[in-house]
């Protein structure tokens, strides 16, 4: 017999723009605002914040989501919006 697998999907509000202030963020990739519907210079305002606010791979931020799915002993797929430079990709990494 295969083992259970439980699965869950999260629609709530997100942690706005804040990496270094969360606990745990749970959301789908790159997860926001609908800012992208809205033309650039509508988005002009948000942009820097959000460049600053995305996560660098090899960063702390990062280091410490490594370490918490270790001491978890889980498998995570994880996707986000990482900046290299000042350019912002779309991301996603899996840890076990």
């Amino acid at each position: 017999m295969a083992p259970k697998l439980k699965i869950a999907a999260i629609q709530a509000e997100p942690a706005w723009n804040d990496l270094e202030g969360i606990s745990l963020s749970l959301s789908g990739v790159s997860w926001g605002r609908s800012i992208w519907a809205q033309s650039p210079t509508d988005n002009a305002a948000f942009m820097d914040e959000y460049l600053h606010n995305s996560l660098v791979k090899d960063s702390d931020e990062m280091r410490r989501i490594c370490a918490a799915v270790k001491e978890a002993g889980a498998f995570v797929v994880l996707g986000y919006s990482e900046r290299f430079k000042s350019t912002l990709y779309i991301a996603q990494v899996c840890y076990s």
